[in-house]
C-alpha cells in the first residue's frame, strides 16, 4: 500500500489501476513505467488517479441527485 501526502494509503488496486493507465497513456508497459520512474513520481501518479476517482464518484452522486 502507498502512503499518500493526506495521510490515507492507497488500497492495492488502486495502485495498479492507477499505474496500468497512466502506462497506457504514455505507450509504455507497466514494467516499463516501474523500471524507469522513481518512486516519487509512482506515488504522484497515484494520488492524481484518486483524486480523480473521488471527484468522479462525486460528480455521480450529484448527478443521481445524492448529496455532495
Amino acid at each position: 500500500m502507498t502512503y499518500l501526502d493526506n495521510g490515507k494509503y492507497a488500497a492495492p488496486s488502486d495502485e495498479l489501476t492507477a499505474l496500468v493507465l497512466e502506462a497506457h497513456r504514455r505507450g509504455v508497459s507497466y514494467g516499463q513505467l516501474v523500471a524507469n520512474t522513481s518512486q516519487r513520481e509512482l506515488d504522484e501518479i497515484i494520488d492524481r488517479y484518486l483524486e480523480g476517482v473521488t471527484l468522479r464518484d462525486l460528480m455521480e452522486q450529484a448527478k443521481d441527485g445524492g448529496e455532495v
